[in-house]
């Protein structure tokens, strides 16, 4: 190997093989090889190839046109055979047991009773092998890279709806008087809150899109890179390709179903008349509309496993019984406790980092905006944000009957009270009973009603 003459560099977001020239290297500076010399085992720049075919005119050196005689750069060896869990440490193992490519920490430490130990030096990889793995490549960084200019357009589409939403928003603005600044300010936070929650998520898949197609692009040139000159390097490249694969699939099977996501402001049409008690202009929600699905719409939704998780906290009286539970769009989960009359935010890892306290028992509750719920607790409806990680209990709606479910759809709430499916407006307006069961004391389990959509 071309000793320290290799290095990877990045340009524009896309990572490329380099060479130093090693004699420029020797007197500390750094120099782009242009040739190599087999016999020698280095690297040249322009200047110094023409000093070595003075002193040795037999050696043949190899340009950039015939790369393929070039060895593997230190920079891609090392990116192959380093460990990823244990830092310094190169990839010598294949454990079959597990499909894993492993150090000798990682043998010491999970795989002392695995059977099927193999060193990478005896593996062969087969061409069929290396043909299938860089179509199954190809094939997937397509698709990502498709994924990932769905994600930009959502990002653009996003903003635009932003700012038509804004232009609605001041001309409006324009019909009132001077007395509407602090709502207007406070209906501005409001927007602006939702539209960063839905920016970071948005610009989160497509970081992620951007990161698996830079990985598998590098696993992909590093393949072609090796061809047959290193066949350790070839299985742990093909390895660590398959691991690629598995996440790309993983994450793409994730988001199979994915949604344009854009901005609504929900005027209260009785602003003029209620102005004096009303929080803001509007309300901000979003809107999803489907877009073309990853894979196939029939796919069926297998449950694979499951963790036990407590949200028992210390301040609890009671033993925590959590029935319903509501996902946020950063991930986090709220959990209803209906033991201790508590609403619980669950992180990333499942643990609690806040909770609020309920005046009753909270029954079921839903989204109304990406960082606000819903909560039926007995005969009101109480609004709970996430703010800043924590949750805060904001305005309720008194009704006059028992809450036994709640649902959001377009800035209307769906409830039910056991016997009656209700709709409102999000200040508490009736709309119309939608239906009502006089035949029982219940209808159904009090639970179940009728949503058009999910929000």
């Amino acid at each position: 190997m071309a000793d320290a003459s290799m290095y990877i560099k990045s340009r524009d977001s896309e990572t490329i093989a380099s060479y130093f020239c090693l004699t420029c290297k020797n007197k500390n500076t750094v120099t782009e090889a242009k040739e190599y010399c087999k016999i020698c085992d280095s690297c040249f720049c322009d200047q110094c190839i023409n000093l070595h075919s003075q002193l040795f005119q037999n050696h043949t050196t190899y340009g950039p046109k015939e790369m393929e005689k070039w060895p593997v750069a230190m920079a891609t060896q090392e990116f192959l055979e380093n460990c990823g869990v244990h830092k310094g440490k190169k990839l010598t193992l294949f454990c079959e047991d597990h499909s894993k490519l492993c150090c000798d920490t990682c043998i010491l430490l999970s795989h002392r009773q695995c059977s099927k130990l193999t060193l990478i030096a005896d593996t062969i990889l087969s061409a069929t092998e290396h043909q299938q793995l860089s179509a199954k490549m190809n094939t997937i960084l397509g698709q990502l890279m498709k994924l990932q200019t769905n994600w930009e357009s959502n990002l653009k589409s996003l903003q635009f709806s932003y700012e038509e939403m804004l232009k609605e928003i001041r001309s409006k603005r324009e019909r009132i008087n001077a007395s509407l600044d602090e709502l207007e300010k406070a209906t501005l936070m409001e927007m602006d809150e939702v539209k960063a929650s839905l920016n970071a998520s948005l610009k989160f898949d497509v970081d992620t899109c951007s990161r698996l197609c830079t990985e598998l692009t590098r696993l992909s040139g590093s393949i072609q890179e090796i061809g047959k000159k290193d066949k350790d390097l070839a299985f742990i490249a093909h390895q660590k390709s398959e691991e690629m694969i598995k996440q790309a699939d993983k994450y793409q099977n994730n988001n199979s179903m994915q949604t344009e996501v854009s901005l609504k402001f929900i005027i209260y049409n009785d602003i003029e008349e209620y102005l004096s008690n009303l929080s803001g202009l509007g309300h901000t929600i979003y809107i999803t509309k489907e877009l073309n699905k990853q894979g196939s719409p029939d796919q069926a939704i297998i449950v694979t496993g499951a963790t036990p998780v407590s949200v028992r906290i210390p301040s609890d009286t009671r033993a925590t019984c959590s029935i319903y539970i509501c996902g946020m769009f950063n991930g986090q989960i709220l959990v209803t406790d209906c033991n201790n009359n508590r609403l619980k935010l669950l992180d990333l890892q499942l643990k609690v980092v806040s909770d609020c306290d309920m005046s009753g028992t909270p029954y079921i509750m839903c989204l109304i905006t990406p960082c606000q719920v819903a909560v039926a607790v007995n005969k009101h409806i109480q609004f709970v944000s996430v703010n800043s990680g924590q949750l805060v209990k904001g305005r309720r709606l008194q009704l006059q009957h028992n809450c036994y479910g709640v649902a959001h759809h377009q800035g209307d709430l769906y409830v039910t009270s056991g016997q009656a499916l209700c709709k409102y407006t999000l200040t508490g307006t009736l709309v119309n009973k939608m239906y009502k069961d006089k035949s029982t004391t219940s209808t159904g389990n009090g639970h179940e009603h009728y949503c058009p959509d999910k929000y």
